[in-house]
């Protein structure tokens, strides 16, 4: 893949945060698995331009997501709310920066809002970044919020980032994935199988949303990375919604692809799932 992404025309950091930093965007996500990749970033490479930061075009994200003691912040996506939180640090590992984010999502708007922080800050709240994330919330819910958050759950992976030659269009590819206790450095689980792409975009028609329906890709819903390692880790019994998730992840890593195999097995584990737990129609089944 490293020759393939050598092949790519390249965008520095400054460019593309001039150009497409997108911190108000609609997001599109897809499942699948990484011996696709190749097949997916050769039909890319006419239309998008990839990040390099000193000649790495992979690049190692690390995050702590926070939540309160009774998991508000995961409830919200479970129950599937118009309007829902999502809190974390994040270490850009090669580029040696951390920030605090906030991102709020508002029917299908992604609003973020990020501050730096110093590396001692990314694996504790300080003061400073519980008055930026107070003031994120009262923005958001138009009410005063006393945070008192804890760190939930720890995520690492790498990514390749993609960004549209003319549209305001961006697309992360992220594999390696890995979950582990918010205060542990070793990794719980890996998904190894796995890769998660996003399509973040300002525009009607992004490309690649196009793409992936000419190829028969499915968009994915309720694929938060939070969510799903909360459930991997065994954080809550409460997975309901994100069993269309959970089923699609566990089939894609026997069929190795999207593939007409897929969509067979895929079928016949959600039919097996309801009857085996009688829980009827899920909203959030993968439609393909």
């Amino acid at each position: 893949m490293k020759q393939l992404l050598d092949s790519y025309d390249i965008i520095t950091l400054a460019w593309l945060q001039a150009k497409s930093e997108l911190m108000e965007r609609e997001e599109s996500k897809y499942l699948l698995h990484v011996n696709q990749l190749e097949h997916i970033l050769q039909g890319l490479q006419s239309e998008y331009d990839i990040l390099d930061i000193k000649e790495t075009r992979q690049f190692t994200y690390e995050n702590i997501y926070f939540d309160t003691d009774d998991y508000f912040f995961y409830n919200q996506h479970l129950d599937q709310r118009k309007s829902r939180t999502k809190i974390r640090t994040r270490k850009y590992v090669d580029s040696h920066l951390d920030f605090v984010e906030y991102k709020q999502k508002i029917n299908n708007v992604i609003k973020k809002e990020r501050i730096t922080i110093g590396e001692d800050e990314f694996w504790q709240t300080s003061p400073e970044t519980i008055t930026f994330l107070e003031s994120c919330f009262n923005k958001y819910y138009n009410k005063e919020k006393v945070f008192k958050l804890v760190p939930t759950l720890r995520n690492k992976y790498q990514r390749i980032t993609l960004c549209h030659k003319t549209k305001k269009e961006r697309v992360t590819i992220d594999m390696n994935i890995t979950y582990s206790e918010a205060d542990s450095k070793e990794s719980a689980l890996v998904l190894s199988h796995l890769a998660i792409i996003e399509c973040k975009h300002a525009e009607k028609k992004p490309y690649f949303k196009q793409l992936m329906k000419e190829q028969n890709i499915p968009e994915v819903s309720l694929c938060s990375k939070y969510c799903l390692g909360a459930y991997y880790l065994w954080k809550t019994k409460n997975y309901k919604s994100f069993l269309p998730t959970i089923i699609y992840i566990d089939t894609l890593k026997n069929s190795k692809s999207v593939s007409p195999n897929f969509v067979k097995d895929y079928k016949q584990r959600i039919n097996d799932n309801k009857r085996h737990t009688n829980q009827g129609v899920v909203s959030g089944w993968v439609t393909l």
